[in-house]
């Protein structure tokens, strides 16, 4: 480290040239470079490292990055221990040491617990004052680690011992007292305190039963001592009568590390309920034959080899075989064809210790016709070994001709119900996709609403700025003004686009001939796709009329083309196709439709296509593959809310490589297609000197319309809430127009003062605005609607048609 130390370029730090380092700096990196022990020097207010050979594994992978850096930076993962100490050690002046701290040190890329013993002296410079930090230690990770495991360890032996399903006892010396005893024994004993105690006095009810003297002669020669189902006669309870309980036992001597014997170890199960059983084992089993022979179904017991024993009466009456088979083979009574199979089965299980379980055909011997029977055999079992095997053998004939017929039925049945789960699965795939469209529209929703209320302060005041400093020398003022509008516009855009996409913009449908729409824009989208694209517009039906709303349905197709255009960077082709398709339910179904006749707009391209991942993302609000500032992520969920809104559906249909097909679905109509001449909005509007209500909780909304009518000569009053204006209606008799907000705070909305001004007032007109409605507009049933944000050209031009009855 020496040779690291003189090479490092010091110049670059605080510390500067090695030359110029003071005398207590010197001394101190001679201890440290000198020592064998790791050993570092922290110098400085920046604690920069300076250390020797035996400290440099402590940083491991920082080394030797760590030489001449400031602490704070080699141990960043650690410093909120450290750092506290290295603070006291500088502001009090006083060594500090630790022992296993505990460091949570980033090592391998991975923080690993480590331990540590360290010091922490300060080093004085010539004046006294605390200049650096003399720190020496080593790692004791390994050590509290393998002291852990000894603890945890000794814990997990502890525990087994006393969770042990068989009683054990440890028995210390000639008088057997006792060390250990687990729950087991305890249990056995009756719960007393022994630890102790002389196993004569805790347990004196056992005296005269032959285990002390067991004990004394196991102490005495060594020799352990085991026994099975032992009687012991035991108080169980306090002051209790004795109980008899059987233990199996052993006594096993334990030996010091001289070879003396120092201690019994016992260890023993209660098998009383074991000892109970068997003595009821042997009397059932003259009970079992009694009932084996007057069973209703035919059985038999063989002997352990597999050799039958007994046929019972059952067996006997319907094959015709004697009590034993004395000679007569037991498979004559089976069919010869099926033999061979029982033979296999009962060879294969007596080798294996199982039960099996077989289907063969027996002779009836009253009519000589062969039925089919479920053969069952287990073996039967004492103190672990076979003695006997009992067999039964039921009629199945009947059931197995039924088993035929069912099998038939449930071929059909799983066919029926995998498709039912099919649809199922599809259906409750575009429930969760619905309901997560719904979560986020309600989302964009109101952030449209907040969104369109700001914009239309905005635009609404650059308008009357603009109109306020009209005047040549106001140029520069009238191209910020312009600029901030267009600005205010964009975002306008924006917010009808998340409307589109959360389905709650309002729609002006009008009954349409979908060629005819599509064929009028042909020249705008030949513009929109570029010379390196080719476009096709083909329709194969002369009529196909739907009821949706044509400036989006235009605003949709031109946002599919621009997509399908850069998606074929080097140009290709580009599709429209208009037909009609008849949608049966299992399709409707997939498409969340009603099934009927609908409209399809198929856009294809011959584009680079999408991967599967991107395709399952396609409709998600924001989602994009195009670069920064290239797309908002919103025109596929713009037409997907659109698509939705307007009672129809729109699928994708790509791979990479091959291109893409959009297809949007609308339900046909067959009313007479309707032509509706676009308002001219860049006509000037005209203001008057009708009465208006205005209602708009958002005071700078409020301020600026009232801003606006006033201007135009407008007698405008205004307030705050749905329930204010509904109690004002009598104060305005003569009340031309109620320009109202949707959306308002308390319980009545725009819709809803509405349509109680129409019974109040019949004469007044209404004029319904917002930016988005929780109520569906369609609540609105005939009110004019203007959307947020509005210009003043816009309302006022909107006002005067309402007034004017349009």
């Amino acid at each position: 480290m020496g040779a690291r130390i003189r090479e490092f370029d010091w110049s670059a730090t605080a510390m500067g040239s090695p030359e110029l380092w003071p005398q207590s700096l010197r001394s101190a990196l001679s201890i440290c470079l000198h020592s064998s022990f790791p050993t570092c020097i922290y110098w400085g207010p920046e604690l920069r490292l300076l250390y020797n050979d035996a400290w440099s594994p402590i940083p491991a992978e920082r080394h030797p990055w760590a030489l001449g850096q400031p602490a704070e930076a080699v141990w960043t993962d650690i410093w909120q221990v450290v750092g506290p100490q290295f603070m006291r050690v500088f502001t009090t002046g006083e060594g500090f040491s630790t022992f296993d701290q505990m460091l949570p040190m980033e090592r391998g890329g991975i923080v690993r617990e480590t331990y540590w013993n360290y010091s922490l002296t300060p080093i004085r410079g010539e004046d006294g004052v605390v200049v650096g930090v003399f720190n020496q230690g080593h790692e004791t990770t390994d050590r509290v680690l393998a002291e852990r495991r000894s603890v945890e360890e000794r814990e997990r032996l502890g525990r087994m011992f006393d969770q042990a399903p068989g009683f054990m006892a440890m028995l210390r010396g000639p008088d057997h007292v006792f060390e250990l005893a687990n729950a087991a024994y305890l249990r056995l004993i009756g719960q007393r305190d022994v630890i102790g105690r002389r196993v004569r006095d805790a347990l004196p009810e056992v005296d005269g039963q032959g285990y002390f003297e067991t004990l004394d002669n196991v102490y005495a020669t060594g020799e352990a001592f085991a026994g099975t189902a032992l009687p012991v006669e035991l108080r169980r309870t306090p002051d209790g009568p004795t109980e008899r309980r059987f233990v199996d036992l052993i006594y096993q001597p334990i030996t010091d590390v001289a070879g003396r014997i120092s201690g019994i170890f016992v260890q023993g199960t209660d098998v009383t309920e074991r000892v109970a059983a068997e003595s009821g084992l042997r009397e059932s089993e003259a009970r079992f034959r009694e009932l084996i022979e007057h069973a209703p179904d035919k059985m038999w017991v063989n002997e352990p080899n597999g050799s039958v024993a007994y046929f019972n009466a059952a067996w006997r009456e319907y094959t015709g075989h004697p009590v034993t088979p004395e000679g007569l083979s037991w498979t004559e009574a089976f069919h010869p064809q099926d033999r061979a199979l029982l033979l296999k089965q009962r060879t294969q299980a007596i080798a294996a210790g199982v039960p099996y379980i077989v289907e063969a055909r027996m002779r009836r011997v009253i009519d000589g016709s062969w039925r089919w029977h479920v053969c069952r055999v287990a073996p039967i079992r004492r103190d672990g070994a076979i003695f006997a095997w009992a067999g039964m053998a039921a009629d199945i004939d009947d059931v197995r001709s039924a088993q035929h017929a069912l099998a038939n039925l449930n071929k059909t049945l799983e066919t029926r119900v995998a498709e039912r789960t099919a649809e199922l699965e599809a259906a409750h795939e575009q429930l969760r996709h619905a309901q997560k469209m719904e979560a986020i529209g309600q989302l964009t929703g109101g952030l449209a609403h907040d969104l369109n209320n700001m914009l239309t302060v905005v635009t609404g005041n650059l308008d009357m700025a603009r109109i306020h400093l009209a005047g040549e020398d106001e140029a520069r003022v009238q191209r910020a003004i312009a600029n901030a509008t267009r600005g205010a516009e964009s975002a306008g855009s924006l917010t009808r686009r998340l409307l589109a996409f959360a389905r709650r913009q309002p729609l002006n449908p009008q009954t349409l001939d979908t060629a005819n729409l599509v064929g009028g824009m042909t020249d705008l989208l030949m513009r929109a796709l570029g010379e390196t694209v080719q476009l096709r517009v083909t329709s194969r039906r002369p009529s196909s009329p739907i009821h949706v709303d044509a400036h989006q349905l235009e605003n949709a197709i031109v946002n599919l083309a621009v997509n399908a255009r850069d998606a074929m960077p080097a140009g290709g082709e580009l599709e429209i196709t208009i037909d009609e398709v008849a949608l049966g339910s299992p399709e409707a179904k997939q498409l969340d439709l009603p099934s009927g006749d609908y409209i399809e707009i198929a856009i294809a391209d011959t584009g680079s296509g999408m991967s599967e991942d991107v395709l399952a993302r396609v409709f998600e609000p924001f989602f994009t593959t195009k670069e920064q500032g290239k797309g908002t992520g919103l025109g596929l969920s713009m037409v997907y809310g659109f698509t939705k809104q307007s009672g129809g559906s729109v699928s994708v249909d790509s791979r990479l490589g091959a291109g893409t097909t959009v297809r949007l679905l609308f339900p046909r109509v067959s009313e007479p297609t309707l032509r509706i001449a676009p308002a001219d909005l860049t006509a000037d509007a005209h203001g008057g000197s009708e009465s208006v209500l205005l209602v708009e909780d958002q005071d700078d909304v409020a301020e600026l319309a009232t801003s606006i009518l006033r201007e135009a000569g407008y007698r405008v009053e205004r307030v705050a809430t749905g329930e204010e204006a509904l109690g004002r209606l009598r104060d305005f008799a003569d009340l031309d127009l109620i320009f109202t907000d949707v959306v308002m705070p308390g319980g009545v909305s725009g819709i809803a003062l509405a349509k109680a001004a129409r019974e109040r007032l019949p004469k007044a007109k209404v004029l319904l605005t917002s930016g988005y409605s929780t109520e569906p507009l369609e609540l609105a049933g005939d009110f004019s609607f203007l959307s947020k944000p509005y210009r003043r050209p816009d309302l006022l031009a909107k006002v005067r048609a309402v007034l004017d009855g349009g």
